[in-house]
């Protein structure tokens, strides 16, 4: 199952925020679309609200800004065995 805001975003959108919020130099390379890609991501979020009573409390930016910190700060952590 996937939450969803309901916002349509691109895969170059998503990389190019991710890239930002990440203070990443790293190259968005576009390719030519494969038959099983999708152009863009968007949902009905009405489905999630009405059956569970949940909607989006975090916005993508907010949301993909906290992957990425919390990401930093597990690639800093030590392994234990």
């Amino acid at each position: 199952m996937h939450f969803l805001t309901g916002t349509r975003t691109t895969l170059g959108e998503l990389a190019a925020l991710a890239v930002g919020l990440a203070g990443s130099a790293s190259p968005i390379r576009e390719a030519p679309p494969r038959s099983y890609d999708v152009s863009s991501f968007c949902g009905d979020p009405s489905r999630a609200r009405e059956l569970l009573g949940w909607s989006a409390q975090v916005s993508l930016r907010d949301g993909l800004s906290r992957l990425i910190a919390a990401y930093r700060t597990q690639s800093r952590t030590p392994e234990v065995a």
